[in-house]
């Protein structure tokens, strides 16, 4: 049995932490884990000002799950709960339901001995239970002070010895973790705590897959029970009686109105808590109810449930559209669904983030800010005339700033005949482009006038970032298909046995980003022609980002899938100015392909912005109408940059990158750390004055990647990387 040490402690639950154990599923693993006060409290005469709270609830972990994906479930069972021989029990002064009677805080040390608390010779009996436990959520790390649908603080004492508890996977390896066991903990935890106690946890840990459930779920002999969050109780208790009603009657079958009553007859609403910074709230249903109730549905089919096995069973035909599932949604609340953007490591955010106190180590190092997010469009002058274009456009007043919502007609010809002969089709101006506030807004038309509720979604992994992000956004079932990029040479590396699965089991829709950011691969002609073949076989509709598709440096051909005799007719393409035209500050984009579509994206445009800014449309007359040499003179520029930064990365043990083959991107892959990824990230940019985007941004399992643009000042991006990898050194485990 695995065994994990309390030294593997954290604050956190976070995609991005370094797993301290793998294990197989069905495997055992023993947990030893602090109080929640991390022991502060124990030696006698001790306070809270000897406390240091900025650890929040320390869990141990976290574990790696080999094989837990997105979508699946964790199956948890609570083998075993043990204790040390004294916990705390106190009273805050602030918190919870006695907030305000006591001027001071409370605190009881309590001996624990043959199963009772001795409390001032009165003896209590144990009732063991897990206070924190939770798998990673896909966004930015939460605090396990909070309890959210990847678990948590969610202080509910019905996760004890013999329970078994389902949590949904959020990013690859699930990683769970666990800590703040209670001795005994009323339901409320009305004065602030339970009996907080140090101890060990046996689980036995194994993997459901595609069960479908975005929350937790605990099971006992004669319960099912789900746990929800929330700002209020009121929230909390709606929530859990929903996802309740969705457990019953779309994974155990059970018809609705049966659900509702049976809810009314013998659902037992119950508090969790009401002192953590989000509100837990229960519901509890009798399972010989449940089973009684399916009985009234003879010959119903029963896949989500077997009493015998204690499992549950979700057959992937029951995985259906939350729209198809009667309206109830994933998402709760509008925060909720807003929570799981996550943006705060997207390119430019960073100054946006907040302050963590951070393992600074070592001096820090002098030389001039160097931000990788994203290019520095000083560093490179704007294609010549862009500005005075502009100004004409502002002069030209009225007609140039109101233009139709499609763009304005004598720029959409001009852009449909250069796009034309840049990539080889014939584009429609009137029917079959769109111009777009920059190739972001394009993603984004393309993708809300192809995606329903339900629908299946493929895109590669890693890929850009915000992909993933609209897709979810737009509730489409995300497949995520793998790119073996840093194996593969003269190709990107696509599974396309992965991708014609995800065609053959449904994928409505398949978006990829060539050349790839943040890899800067290009798909070799070979990959583009099996797509494109595929797809139209399939009847899947392809969005096809190829803003770098002018910046390719010699040695690969460059294949334009729109171009392909197989394409399919389902197809948008995205293309525009940007970094290497230095014209990224006007946002411009444009989008072409199946009219049908292209109406689509026009209807939802009018609805987000109109149009492509009016004046900014003028610039379009520069793009593919530089000067001779221009264009050939910018990508050779940055070429020697990527040459200079692969230098640098090469003489880096442990650093490794694929050079970069059309784009500015490069993916750095790092050694092992002895800080997590964001945390070495914000180090790194304290110490340094550095700034990269992390790898998760890309795929949650990219934990030890992070991606640079290096269309910079040459000297100042070669300094930067090298500073960069100075601090790293500090770090390196």
């Amino acid at each position: 049995m695995i065994e994990i040490s309390r030294q593997h402690a954290h604050s956190a639950l976070s995609a991005y932490d370094p797993p301290a154990a793998h294990i197989a599923p069905g495997e055992t693993v023993r947990f030893e884990t602090f109080d929640c006060y991390h022991g502060s409290l124990l030696p006698e005469g001790n306070t809270f000002a000897d406390v240091d709270r900025s650890v929040g609830n320390p869990a141990t972990g976290p574990v790696y799950v080999d094989g837990a994906m997105p979508g699946d479930m964790l199956k948890i069972h609570i083998d075993k709960i043990e204790f040390g021989p004294v916990g705390i029990l106190d009273i805050g002064p602030t918190s919870g339901a006695l907030a305000g009677i006591f001027s001071e805080p409370v605190i009881n040390r309590l001996h624990v001995k043959d199963g009772f608390i001795d409390y001032k010779g009165i003896q209590v009996p144990v009732r063991p239970m897990i206070g924190v436990i939770g798998v990673a959520p896909a966004g930015e790390p939460v605090s396990t002070m909070t309890p959210m649908d990847h678990g948590g603080n969610m202080d509910c004492n019905r996760i004890e010895e013999g329970a078994t508890l389902y949590l949904p996977v959020f990013v690859p390896g699930a990683l769970l973790s666990t800590g703040d066991f209670h001795a005994i903990m009323a339901d409320g935890e009305i004065g602030n705590c339970g009996l907080e106690i140090e101890g060990w946890a046996t689980l036995t840990v194994d993997v459901i897959p595609q069960t479908g459930l975005p929350f937790p779920m605990i099971e006992n002999d004669s319960q099912w029970i789900t746990v929800a969050y929330g700002d209020t109780l009121d929230e909390a208790s709606v929530k859990a009686s929903r996802q309740m009603f969705h457990f019953l009657t779309e994974k155990l079958g059970l018809a609705k109105d049966d659900a509702g009553m049976l809810l009314d007859m013998a659902g037992e609403l119950m508090v969790c808590q009401i002192v953590n910074p989000k509100k837990t709230a229960r519901i509890e249903v009798p399972k010989d109810l449940i089973r009684k109730m399916k009985q009234l549905q003879p010959g119903s089919a029963d896949p989500a449930w077997t009493a015998q096995t204690s499992e549950i069973h979700i057959e992937q035909q029951e995985i259906r559209s939350t729209a198809e599932q009667g309206g109830i949604f994933m998402y709760h609340t509008i925060a909720e669904k807003f929570d799981h953007l996550g943006v705060d490591n997207a390119p430019g955010q960073e100054s946006q983030q907040k302050e963590v106190a951070l393992d600074l180590r070592g001096e820090k190092l002098e030389g001039p800010a160097v931000d990788f997010s994203h290019g520095d469009v000083d560093a490179h002058t704007p294609t010549p005339g862009s500005f005075e274009v502009f100004a004409e456009g502002v002069k030209e007043g009225g007609s140039q700033a109101y233009t139709p919502y499609k763009g304005k007609p004598s720029i959409l010809e001009m852009v449909a005949q250069r796009i034309s002969a840049f990539a080889g089709v014939p584009i429609d101006p009137k029917s079959e482009l769109i111009l777009t506030s920059g190739t972001q807004g394009a993603l984004f038309l393309a993708m809300g006038s192809n995606i329903m509720p339900g629908d299946k979604v493929a895109f590669v992994e890693p890929d850009y970032f915000a992909n993933r992000k609209m897709v979810e956004f737009f509730n489409g079932e995300m497949v995520p298909i793998r790119m073996a990029y840093e194996e593969a040479r003269g190709c990107a590396g696509i599974d396309l046995e992965e991708l014609e699965k995800a065609f053959q089991d449904g994928a409505k829709l398949f978006i990829f980003s060539n050349p790839n950011n943040p890899v800067g691969c290009i798909y070799s002609p070979e990959e583009i022609k099996r797509i494109a073949s595929m797809a139209k076989r399939y009847g899947t509709t392809l969005i096809v980002d190829e803003l770098y598709s002018r910046q390719v440096y010699p040695g690969l051909p460059y294949t334009h899938l729109c171009a392909e005799a197989d394409a399919p007719d389902n197809i948008i393409t995205i293309m525009g100015p940007s970094k290497t035209e230095s014209l990224s500050g006007y946002r411009l984009g444009a989008a072409f392909g199946n009219a049908a579509i292209i109406e689509r994206m026009e209807k939802l445009q009018a609805i987000m912005a109109l149009r492509c800014s009016g004046y900014n449309q003028a610039v379009f007359k520069t793009w593919f109408n530089e000067p001779e040499g221009w264009l050939a003179d910018r990508v050779a520029q940055h070429q020697q940059i990527r040459d200079d930064l692969m230098k640098v990365i090469e003489g880096v043990p442990g650093v490794s990158a694929r050079p970069t083959e059309g784009g500015s991107y490069l993916f750095v892959t790092i050694p092992e750390l002895e800080v997590s990824l964001h945390d070495f990230i914000r180090i790194v940019r304290e110490l340094s004055g550095v700034t990269v985007t992390p790898g998760t941004e890309f795929g949650p399992q990219y934990l030890h990647s992070f991606r640079i643009n290096f269309s910079q000042d040459h000297d100042k991006a070669v300094d930067a990387m090298k500073r960069l990898f100075t601090v790293m050194e500090r770090y390196r485990k």
